[in-house]
C-alpha cells in the first residue's frame, strides 16, 4: 500500500510542471539592440530594454528604472484611468543640474539635454522592465 508521502511527492511534481509551463509562456523582454542610424533623418537612436532596478547608457545619458507599477493616471482633460507607469532616473553626466526623475507611461516622450526618450513598452511581469527609444537630437556630422 502506498502512503500519503508518495502522493504528496507526485502532486508536487505535477504542480511544478504546470507552473513551469506558465512561466515559459511569458516572453522575456528582448535584449537591448546596438545603436542604429535611421535612413530618413540620419538621427542616431537606440532601443534599450532595462529591468527594474538597473541602468543603461546612451552617449552621456544614464537612465535608471526605479519602478514599474499599475497606478491611477490623470490625463490633460482630467480623466482618471489605471495605467502602467515607470519612474525613470535620468542622469546627464556632463551637466548634473539637468538630472531628474520622470514618471512616464507607454507612448510618452520627453527631451532632456540632447536626447529624446520615448517609452515603447512596459512589462509589468516579475520585477518589471521598460523598453525605451533614446534618440540623439543633435545634428550629426
Amino acid at each position: 500500500m502506498v502512503d500519503a508521502t508518495y502522493w504528496i511527492v507526485i502532486g508536487a511534481i505535477l504542480l511544478s510542471f504546470v507552473f513551469y509551463d506558465r512561466l515559459q509562456r511569458t516572453p522575456p523582454p528582448e535584449p537591448a539592440s546596438e545603436p542604429t542610424t535611421t535612413t530618413e533623418s540620419n538621427v542616431l537612436y537606440q532601443d534599450l530594454t532595462l529591468d527594474q532596478g538597473t541602468q543603461g547608457q546612451f552617449g552621456d545619458l544614464r537612465i535608471g528604472v526605479e519602478s514599474v507599477r499599475l497606478s491611477l493616471y490623470q490625463d490633460a482633460e482630467g480623466n482618471t484611468t489605471d495605467r502602467i507607469l515607470t519612474d525613470l532616473h535620468l542622469f546627464v553626466q556632463t551637466d548634473s543640474a539637468k538630472n531628474r526623475v520622470e514618471t512616464m507611461g507607454i507612448g510618452q516622450t520627453i527631451t532632456i539635454d540632447a536626447y529624446r526618450i520615448t517609452v515603447l513598452e512596459i512589462f509589468h511581469v516579475g520585477r518589471g522592465a521598460v523598453t525605451l527609444r533614446i534618440e540623439s537630437v543633435e545634428e550629426s556630422p
